[in-house]
């Protein structure tokens, strides 16, 4: 039987031959009509020849084997292999001959032979059990080898003769009645293998993410695991195809990877196995939000409104907290870290906020209030809730004119406003009156002279006086200040006292001091001459021990 066309084209294609897997087909051939048998006992055939008519041309495995012999008993049939010169016992399969003919007999998967191409059929027969066979004179080389007495076991190796019977020479050209089925086999199984997983993104490095278990039905069959592909692609993980374990090199990137993973077996069967890994990031957490607080809507000071309790279950991320916007916007609130030990933020008001904090137009605003860890930002919501600020009060005012002494200096006060806040708020006076207002208030509601009061004999001032408490401006409040009073005239006392002053050994100041204690007048004195000088005779002689000061 010469080989087909099919296996021909077959061996053409396959360069490796372990890497051709065998369709179902059958290697040796069994003639018809056989012509003889050999008669030797416990002797091992090794069948062999330039047309690979007993050689395996793909890998695969034996399913069943068809033979024809005289004599019935147990048949070994074997698959060599040739290894450095010399031929190693494969497997073989122990065929118990009942009845004489031919016999087929299927291999249950587990006593199935592993072959690969180049491997030889042959076969042992420890009695007389041989395959019927036909000798060919001429032609074609089968190289029949043949060992008597072999003790060779699966994994020996031995060395053959050429097949000589009866001394009858090209007896090495026979046939013998023997034809193994080969097929496929089966292909690699994952099915034990886990198809999802979820780590952390601060797994360390050496974090096991996969054991692969791979099997393969078919006896003794090897089978090589390596990784395929990651998608997307990362450089954080590593399979190790010894260990069978997928394991992580390097820091995390959180999200979803898809590994594939291929098994192939020895004759080149193959199967895949995808693993779909979440690589889980854990956000921040808050623990108080939502939460809200209450503040005057006159509130001109930094104060700090709430802290914020966030936490992150993963080691090795950073949180910051921020205030993504606020309703209505405002630029017044913000926030703060206020412990550098732990992740603590703080909500925070601004100063000067009640230039933009308004009850009646917004009586609460929200605080979308954000943590992120770089990943993933969590949101929630604080509320400040605006409470009303009430105006100053000014108490009553006189109703009839304040009289202001003409001869008052820079600085005198000469009336005090009186407020109160119902929220005890610092308050800001200013006064406006009319004409040039010779006057001006203290920041603690004193009105006090501003300047001279000097030629406004008789005239009368309306002043409005208006408090400030920051957010709130009451006024104006009306009242009259109303100035009067004789004015002293100085130039002509001065003269008079200096002049006698000159003549008498006295300053002026102390005779002017005398005019007083006399109970007269600057200008009566300058008329009445005598009467000064008298006066002062009086103080010199008689009562040197006064030293009246003016004013007193």
């Amino acid at each position: 039987m010469q080989p087909s066309l099919i296996n021909l084209l077959f061996w053409m294609l396959c360069i490796n031959y372990i890497d051709c897997q065998c369709t179902t087909n059958t290697v040796g051939k069994i003639p018809n009509p056989p012509d003889d048998t050999d008669h030797g006992t416990n002797r091992t055939f090794l069948l062999y020849n330039d047309q690979q008519t007993y050689e395996i041309n793909c890998c695969g495995y034996i399913s069943q084997w068809e033979t024809n012999a005289r004599y019935t008993g147990d048949l070994y049939a074997q698959i060599w292999r040739s290894v450095g010169g010399n031929w190693s016992l494969v497997g073989e399969n122990n065929l118990t001959i009942s009845a004489t003919g031919s016999k087929i007999f299927a291999i249950t998967l587990s006593e199935q032979i592993a072959v690969e191409a180049n491997d030889v059929v042959g076969f042992k027969s420890p009695g007389l059990t041989v395959p019927n066979s036909k000798k060919k004179n001429g032609g074609n080389s089968f190289s029949v080898l043949y060992k008597d007495g072999s003790m060779a076991s699966i994994g020996d190796t031995e060395s053959f003769s050429n097949y000589v019977e009866d001394m009858v020479t090209d007896v090495d050209k026979t046939e013998f009645a023997i034809m193994p089925t080969v097929g496929p086999g089966s292909s690699p199984s994952f099915s034990t293998t886990p198809t999802t997983n979820t780590i952390t993104d601060d797994s360390p490095i050496g974090t096991l993410v996969l054991s692969v278990n791979v099997t393969d039905v078919d006896p003794g069959d090897s089978v090589v695991v390596s990784l395929s592909t990651i998608v997307p692609s990362s450089s954080a993980y590593s399979f190790n195809a010894t260990s069978m374990e997928l394991q992580t090199t390097s820091a995390l990137t959180s999200g979803a990877f898809q590994f594939t993973f291929t098994a192939t077996d020895h004759c080149g069967n193959t199967a895949t196995h995808t693993l779909d890994l979440t690589v889980h990031n854990p956000p921040p957490v808050i623990h108080n939000l939502p939460a809200g607080s209450s503040i005057n809507e006159n509130s001109k000071t930094e104060s700090q409104l709430y802290t914020i309790n966030v936490t992150d279950d993963s080691a090795n991320d950073a949180i910051t907290c921020y205030i993504e916007k606020t309703t209505p916007q405002m630029a017044d609130f913000y926030i703060r870290r206020t412990s550098l030990d732990t992740y603590e933020y703080s909500i925070y008001l601004g100063s000067n906020a009640n230039s933009h904090l308004d009850y009646d137009t917004a009586p609460s605003i929200d605080l979308n209030t954000c943590c992120t860890d770089a990943k993933v930002s969590v949101c929630s919501n604080y509320t400040v809730t605006l409470i009303k600020n009430h105006p100053p009060v000014i108490s009553s005012l006189p109703a009839t004119a304040v009289d202001v002494y003409i001869g008052s200096v820079e600085g005198t006060p000469v009336y005090t406003v009186v407020a109160t806040d119902p929220e005890s708020d610092s308050m800001t006076y200013e006064i406006t009156c009319n004409n040039s207002c010779p006057f001006r208030v203290s920041e603690n509601g004193e009105i006090l002279v501003n300047g001279s009061l000097s030629g406004l004999n008789g005239t009368d001032y309306n002043v409005s006086i208006f408090v400030f408490d920051g957010k709130n401006n009451v006024g104006p409040e009306n009242i009259t200040l109303s100035i009067s009073g004789t004015e002293s005239a100085t130039t002509t006392i001065t003269t008079a006292a200096s002049v006698q002053a000159a003549t008498d050994g006295v300053d002026s100041n102390t005779l002017s001091a005398i005019y007083t204690v006399a109970g007269i007048s600057a200008v009566t004195c300058c008329s009445v001459i005598g009467v000064g000088l008298l006066a002062l005779k009086i103080y010199r002689n008689v009562n040197r021990q006064i030293k009246p000061s003016i004013g007193d």
